[in-house]
């Protein structure tokens, strides 16, 4: 069943040359538009140059933001960090071809929190799919190279795929490519790239899911196609982030929302065709991803309920809304200034205007230029959609957690949703200026010629994208991460069934966790960073806090351990027996090392710069 629905609203033409829009060429000014190509069954050379070209642009934008790892650095030995959320990402690319290569489970792995039951790679964020793609990088040249050629790439995937998206709606190149970097570059993404999280920088799913939708309720595809295609995305997603897919679901609801008050005629026209898409995008999810959802509700070492603890109030703090809507405007005075919250996280440059900025001039633009828009409809009801999607971002997290499935959701990444939905209006409102349909748009147009439209839209562009581009700070702050010799040469003859316990103890820094992804994960550590069971599986792993946090300020403390610290130390470590606690010299100060000689006595043994004890009781 296929259901062509109000095709105005979603046509565009096909008569202009890509390459020939990007020398500035004409375009076309029919009052009733055709249909766009059939992307998957037919691809235009000049609709696949475009999406290259964009591709090219993106590229070189990313390319400007990591110059010092690829352009003056070494892209095998440089990151953001080697600490916290920088280092899960780095570990979970090594685990994964080192799972497959040895026959392990790729779903779960005790060569993290080894004394704690290991670690569900399904209840953290563990970018499989990304993993597997990058396996030949990873075993070559290690995490590290790999790690950078995502974050370099990811922007540039997700760029072209809201560029796929924008073409089904506007004609214009320079279009499609603005909505295309106002999604991939928007500060939301360029906050989540820096601090390792590849599941909020590689994001094509949410425009490639819009685009599949789009394409079947204009009658390209017909239903089950379209689901199967939705419901082949939907399974990769979920080996990306799970938390988009949620995004986007809400995001699908918002957009049909907006729609029935719209043009509701419509949309009940479209709800059978609708229906079968979900359906059997539903049953593709079931059978591909029936295994790994069972494995994240009930495998080994799986979390339950919402991973931070204390949800917090599930009423609002009106002034605390506003703030954080004035925050969408206006940018931090210290945009400029490190972060300790974002240092401790793993980026040690400016903070950045905050991941829901969207600026004042977009919101000037999409509000004055809103006559000159082709299509009006459309342009509402993305509108509102955006207006909802705003709203949602300052949902309390206390409420947000009682919702079933998003319950470990975090409302504020709707910012990834509104940069979307801006980014496709700012396209309609390009492709208004330099294609007028309006009366008196036509007559500016004559008068003063077609370069009078690009003008305004280039004017229009640069009000919109100057207030976000001027808080960047380009390049990335960039970090050589040195493995100490004890990894390097050493860690390979480790006895694999004895855990490691490495000192000094790092809760939140896990350096260790990036020296073992870049030594090939040897061994097994007693302590890591990242979520597994705790009480009643429910807690996340500050659950033991207490203990990991006693041993973080002891062994990094510049003070000898007083009596009662040395007797807790030894408790503990006769808990965690047997292991080897390997005491990194080079990051270790003298006053733990000389009290650790005195809990442990004499060193087992001493090289590469390590001392090693085992406790065997």
């Amino acid at each position: 069943m296929s259901v062509r629905v109000d095709q105005k609203l979603f046509a565009t033409t096909t008569s202009e040359d890509v390459l020939a829009s990007v020398e500035g060429s004409r375009a076309a000014t029919q009052d009733e538009p055709t249909r766009s190509p059939r992307w998957f069954n037919e691809r235009p050379r000049r609709l696949r140059y475009g999406l290259a070209v964009a591709g090219v642009i993106y590229l070189a934008f990313s390319l400007c933001l990591w110059s010092r790892v690829w352009i003056t650095g070494d892209p095998a030995s440089m990151a953001t960090c080697a600490c916290t959320d920088p280092a899960q990402q780095l570990w979970w690319l090594a685990w994964f071809p080192q799972a497959l290569l040895h026959g392990h489970n790729p779903f779960y792995s005790d060569a993290l929190f080894a004394r704690f039951g290991g670690i569900s790679a399904m209840s953290n964020t563990s970018w499989m799919l990304p993993a597997l793609v990058l396996s030949p990088i990873t075993l070559l040249f290690g995490p590290i190279a790999s790690s950078n050629v995502a974050d370099l790439l990811a922007p540039v995937v997700s760029g072209v795929a809201a560029f796929a998206l924008a073409a089904q709606f506007v004609q214009n190149f320079w279009a499609r490519t603005v909505a295309g970097a106002v999604f991939a570059f928007s500060p939301f993404v360029m906050a989540s790239v820096v601090l390792g999280h590849l599941n909020f920088t590689l994001v094509a799913y949410v425009p490639l899911a819009l685009l599949v939708v789009v394409r079947h309720v204009r009658g390209e595809i017909k239903p089950v196609r379209a689901g199967l295609l939705l419901g082949l995305l939907t399974a990769a997603e979920f080996f990306i982030g799970v938390e988009v897919i949620v995004f986007t679901v809400v995001l699908a609801g918002t957009l049909l929302l907006a729609f029935a008050l719209r043009r509701r005629s419509s949309l009940v026209a479209a709800l059978p065709g609708l229906f079968i898409v979900g359906a059997t995008g539903l049953g593709v999810c079931a059978v591909a991803l029936g295994y790994p959802i069972w494995v994240t509700l009930f495998g080994r070492a799986h979390v339950m309920g919402p991973y931070w603890s204390g949800a917090g109030s599930t009423t609002p703090n009106w002034l605390k809304e506003l703030q954080h809507l004035g925050a969408m405007v206006v940018p931090s005075a210290h945009v400029f200034s490190p972060s300790p919250a974002l240092t401790g996280t793993g980026y040690a440059g400016p903070r950045g205007p905050g991941m829901d900025y969207v600026g004042l001039g977009i919101v000037i633009v999409l509000v004055l230029c809103a006559p000159v828009v082709r299509r009006r409809s459309l342009y509402a009801i993305l509108a509102l959609a955006a207006v909802i999607s705003v709203l949602l971002e300052s949902v309390p997290l206390g409420l947000w957690h009682v919702i079933p499935v998003a319950g470990s959701a975090t409302p504020s990444r709707f910012a990834l949703v509104v940069a979307l939905l801006l980014g496709l209006m700012l396209a309609l409102v390009i492709d208004g200026w330099v294609r007028p349909s309006r009366p008196w748009a036509r007559r500016l147009d004559r008068r003063f010629g077609r370069r009078a439209g690009y003008a305004a839209g280039a004017v229009a562009a640069l009000v919109a994208l100057a207030p976000i581009a001027t808080t960047y700070s380009a390049p990335f702050v960039i970090r050589s991460v040195t493995i100490p010799r004890w990894f390097s040469y050493a860690s390979s003859m480790a006895t694999s069934e004895t855990p490691l316990l490495i000192l000094p103890f790092g809760l939140d820094r896990a350096e260790s966790m990036t020296w073992e992804a870049e030594t090939g994960i040897h061994s097994q550590l007693v302590w890591a960073y990242g979520f597994v069971r705790g009480r009643n599986n429910v807690d996340e792993y500050r659950s033991s806090l207490p203990i990991a946090d006693f041993l973080q300020n002891v062994t990094a403390s510049d003070t000898a351990l007083t009596a009662s610290q040395s007797h807790r130390v030894s408790t503990i470590l006769a808990r965690w027996s047997p292991i080897e606690v390997v005491l990194v010299m080079s990051q270790t100060p003298p006053a733990t090392t000389a009290s650790l000689r005195r809990i442990l006595g004499p060193p087992t043994s001493a090289k590469d710069g390590a001392e090693i004890w085992m406790v065997d009781q």
